[in-house]
């Protein structure tokens, strides 16, 4: 992009953002993963993937035990990393069991050109 010279970009929080946020990772095998532990796979039955929403609920479950407050009912971070082969109805399985939990906010763990 060639930028205009009066145009100032603001600088990038998404460093700083998600670094407490739970991690799912998915495969191009459909495999997935939370935090490293690999809990099951996509399946094509359905929009909600049951061992990431069992697993999910277990996690948010664990954070708003240390929690006070309206605090615990605030929109939660999670982090996505998705293999570049994954389609987007995948996807958006992931999205929408993870947002049936409480998790909303996502931040897309993506590999920079820099």
């Amino acid at each position: 992009i060639d930028l205009e010279k009066a145009v100032r970009l603001p600088l990038s929080q998404a460093k700083a953002m998600g670094n407490h946020a739970a991690i799912i990772q998915i495969t191009r095998h459909k495999k997935i993963s939370i935090n490293n532990r690999e809990i099951g796979n996509i399946t094509n039955f359905g929009q909600k993937i049951t061992p990431l929403f069992v697993a999910l609920k277990k996690i948010k479950h664990q954070e708003d035990l240390m929690l006070t407050g309206n605090k615990k009912n605030e929109p939660k971070n999670i982090n996505i990393v998705l293999d570049q082969d994954i389609e987007y109805s995948d996807m958006k399985k992931v999205m929408h069991t993870a947002s049936l939990v409480g998790y909303t906010n996502f931040k897309f763990i993506v590999r920079g050109n820099y």
